[in-house]
Order: C-alpha cells, then structure tokens, then sequence
C-alpha cells in the first residue's frame, strides 16, 4: 500500500473541496469537460495521458503525495514529482510560505495555496537539532523531547529524509506531528516509541522496532494512553504511519475515546496489529496490516476490541464499543484472528479483505472478575468482507456464553472461500454458539470445510435467509453440509438460501447434506423454501422440532 495516497469518499469530497478551494468555483465548473464526474477536466486528463475513470483522482503516478486531485487544483504535473524543478518535490515545497509544507497541508484538509498558519505555531525540528548529529547512531530522545515540550501545543515538523533512535517520547496533549519521510526508531531494544495523550494528531511517520522473532510486551509503536474511564484521552488522528518489526503491538489504546486511524501500514508485529483496550468511537479505515505473529506459537491479531482489567467489572472497565474496521486489507495472521472484538458493542468489520488467517472474524466473550465472568459481544455486524480461508479455523465466529449471550450481531453480504475447518465436524465457515437474535443474511461461501454454516448450540432466534452456500467439502468428516446443527438449544428460520451441490470430485466428501439436524434437544426449526440439491437436501428434519413452511 502506498501510505501517502489520499483516500476519499468520492467525488463528492471532491467537490467539496474544490468549492472551498477555488474562487468563482461555479464558474471554473461549467467551463471544465468531467464527462466521469472525477472532478478533473477531461482535457487535463488526455494532456498527462491518465486512464479516464471514477478513481483516476485518487492516484498519485508521480508518487509526491499529492493526488490528482490535488495536482489539478494547484496547477501541477501529476506525472513530474518536481513540477518547477528546483529540486524539491512538490509535496514538500511550501507554496503559501506559511511553514508547512504542501503535502502535510493537503492531508489536515487546508489549501496550500492559502496562508492561514502563524508561523510561531510552526516548530522545525531540523531548526533545533543538527542532522548529523541524528545519523551517527546517537540515542536523540533527550533532544527530541525538548523538542516536542517547545512544539507543545504547535505543529512539529520532522524533517524529510531524517532519522531518530529514541528510548521512547511522550507528545503532548494537542500537539500535531508531520513527519513525512521520517522515522523514529530502536533496533536493538524493545520500547514503547511513541506515548500520546488527548488532540494530538500523528502524520506520515514511520516506527521501526527491534523486531518480533518472538512477542515481547514492551515492545510498542503508538500507545494511546487515558487514564480510566473517567479520563479518556479523546479527539485522535493517525494517519499515514508505517509502524513495523514491534514486539508486540503497532498501535495499542487504552481508555481513548474519538481515536481515527486510517491509511496506516503496520507489518511484522509479535501480538497485534492494532489493539483497542475499553475504548470508544475508534475507527480504522483504509489500512494494511499483515505478518502479525509471535513466531511459531502463541495468539496474534490484526486487530482487536477488548475491555482494559479482566479482574475488574465493567463499570470501571468497560466494552470497548462504537468502533469499527473498514476498507482494510488483514492478511498473514495464520496462528489466530484476522479481527475481532471480545464483549464489545456495536463493532462493525466492514469491506475488508482478509487473506491467510486461521480465523476471519470473532465476536467472542470478555473476562470478568476473577476470570469467571463472560461478557458476551453485542449488536456487532460483519458485512461486505471478502475472507479467503486456510482450511484451519472459523471464517466468522460468534461465541457468547451461557451466562451472557451475545446478542442482536449481523453477518450480512460477507464472501468466504475455503473457510472453516478441515477433518473437524463441528467447524464451518460461519459458526454460532450462545448467541440470540443472530442474524445470518446474503452471505456466499464457496468451498467450505465441514460445514456451510454451522450453529452449534443455544442460538436463540436466529434468522439464516438468502446465503448462497457452494460445495462443501472435507477429507475426513464423511457429511459435510451447508447449514448444520450438531448439538441442541436452537431456535430459528432457515428460508430463501441457495445450497449447490456443483462439483462433487473437489474432495473426498462434497455437499451430503443440505440441512443437517443431528439432534431434537430444545430444537424448534422453522424452515422455509431453500433451493437445495445436496445429496440428502435435509437430514434428521422429522419430529417436531422441526416446521415446515413455505415462504
């Protein structure tokens, strides 16, 4: 992922911007040709040679920073990097001279055509401290947090192109950082590099730890850090950072509230690529975060939602709840959990593309006191992910428990191959247990192992309704099956859902059966009209446990 491409939600930003932006906007409008409404002039686009589409002014060919967007608002080539050749790229020229470069302008929204910042609010840090003096090695933490204590407050700029070893450094509250091209790093010693507290803002930089062969707890990139549920740290942005060979987390927060991080490139962590701890309205968009693994054992996450105390209650230690994981790539996580929250409440994972994970997606319990108490997630959705198995775990999992079910969670427009578990015969790529009012809509699993959707036990209320389930299979288990129920204390309505049965040599045993019910234990089924042609369409479906209706 190029971490200095700028996302936006389309051409309507686009818009917006260019209407803040420029004047007599209206008028520039009707003069310019945007035939695919990119918001770029379609004569502008055959001038450069840039392939004419929805998403052409999200690129950035010439790789300075700036999307085409932005290279056709302030009149720049989109395919020079040094459009006056001066030898500076354009993201780093300052156009307004107003102390901050173009680039870091762009990305906190302003115009760099437009001076609005005082310059005493602008503090260099190439002003205070010798390159040089950074390059031979030396620990610079002493330096770089008097630094930051006269930047506090102010927008502290990194140089381009530069170096630090710190020991760790703590940013203060409502401090913006930019550090485009820059790093901040320990190679040797694991550390927590970066301590931020509430307003502050982080651009572009990158965090490089002293690896993670094994895990190892202190080693951490960004540590978001309230004090308790009465002190959140709040009002957050992460944007841009490249945060790789940690111990054990890329970014870790605890007690945060309003936290957004988005296009941010985290690889090679020992434990978690992003781990939220009681937090609140945290958001991750547009991110990549791959080879999250302690070595050749032990759990790792790309990123999960948890609570901070499994000893203590949830008053003082809430559900992390109201945050999400979107538009992400997860990948490379073959020991535990692509994403996942344990007892958190409204938790989306939505249009993320997760590959080689042994679990997909988890709604799964908390702790509490003493360990004895569960805490089962709440009113979570899965929707729109593309998750691409292993053949060794769950592609999406919901597990409460029997003293708090997980409750109201939506697993909707989700695509899943090769999910589930192989020679395991109550896995599949969607599995449920302990959970009420679970809704499993729209989904398409294609060549699941075992079991299609597979409902273990006490799921209450259930509804399964328009998923498309294509050739189940396994090696060992000798009846896998689109939807199953393989232990009791289940109610629900199975209606409107595709089973195929298309290719019956993929394995050694493909789609046997297309409902499989293997008990009548507190059963109360009611099944609708479903195309089915699997071996057996239903087994162990007489009794009346089950209702047959046709919708």
């Amino acid at each position: 992922m190029n971490h200095l491409r700028i996302y936006f939600a389309g051409i309507i930003s686009a818009l917006i911007l260019s209407m803040l932006w420029l004047p007599n906007a209206s008028a520039v409008d009707q003069r310019i040709v945007d035939n695919n409404r990119n918001g770029l002039d379609d004569n502008w686009e055959r001038r450069y040679n840039l392939k004419s589409g929805k998403e052409t002014e999200l690129e950035d060919p010439d790789k300075d920073g700036l999307s085409n967007f932005f290279e056709y608002q302030l009149n720049l080539s989109p395919i020079t990097n040094d459009t006056d050749k001066n030898k500076v790229a354009d993201g780093f020229e300052d156009f307004d001279n107003d102390g901050l470069y173009n680039l870091a302008e762009v990305k906190m929204g302003h115009n760099p055509k437009v001076p609005h910042m005082d310059k005493n609010k602008v503090l260099h840090v190439s002003d205070l401290i010798d390159q040089p003096l950074a390059k031979n090695n030396r620990d610079m933490t002493e330096l770089l947090q008097k630094a930051l204590k006269l930047g506090a407050g102010k927008i502290v700029v990194l140089p381009h192109g530069s170096s630090f070893k710190i020991s760790g450094l703590k940013i203060p509250d409502n401090t913006i950082v930019v550090g485009y091209g820059s790093k901040i790093y320990n190679d040797k010693t694991h550390q927590t590099l970066l301590t931020i507290g509430s307003g502050v803002k982080l651009y572009g930089i990158e965090l490089q730890g002293a690896g993670n062969k094994k895990a190892d707890s202190k080693g951490i990139g960004i540590r978001v850090k309230g004090a308790d549920v009465k002190g959140y740290a709040k009002n957050i942005i992460i944007e841009d950072v490249i945060i790789h060979n940690m111990g054990f987390y890329g970014i870790l927060a605890e007690f945060a509230d309003d936290v957004k991080i988005s296009n941010a490139a985290i690889h090679d962590i020992g434990f978690a690529g992003v781990g939220g701890l009681s937090v609140k309205n945290m958001h991750i968009d547009n991110s990549h975060i791959k080879g999250i693994s302690p070595g050749s054992k032990g759990n790792a996450y790309g990123v999960f939602y948890s609570r901070k105390g499994a000893e203590s209650s949830l008053k003082t230690h809430p559900r992390s709840a109201d945050s999400s994981v979107t538009n992400s790539i997860i990948e490379d996580i073959p020991l535990w959990e692509a994403l996942d929250t344990h007892g958190g409440e409204n938790i989306v994972f939505n249009n993320n593309t997760i590959r080689n994970a042994k679990v997909g997606i988890a709604f799964v319990n908390a702790t509490g006191k003493g360990g004895n108490e569960l805490f089962g997630s709440q009113k979570c959705t899965a929707k729109s992910n593309r998750i691409e198995g292993i053949g060794k775990g769950y592609g999406i999992v919901v597990a409460g428990s029997s003293s708090d079910n997980s409750r109201g969670c939506i697993i909707e427009g989700n695509q899943l191959t090769k999910a589930g578990q192989q020679g395991n015969s109550i896995s599949g790529a969607i599995q449920a247990s302990y959970s009420r009012d679970l809704v499993i809509k729209n989904n398409t699993l294609v060549h699941s192992y075992a079991n299609g959707i597979h409902l273990y036990t006490h799921n209450q209320e259930f509804s399964i309704v328009g998923n498309k389930v294509e050739d189940v299979q396994d090696n060992v288990y000798k009846v896998p099956s689109a939807i199953a129920f393989r232990s009791g204390h289940n109610s629900g309505t199975i209606s409107g859902n595709t089973l195929l049965r298309k290719n019956g040599k993929l394995n050694a045993y493909v789609s046997l059966r297309g409902i499989n019910i293997s008990t009548q234990e507190r059963m109360d089924l009611v099944i609708g009209k479903n195309s089915n042609n699997f071996v057996l369409p239903v087994a162990g479906g007489a009794g009346k446990h089950v209702k047959y209706i046709l919708k």
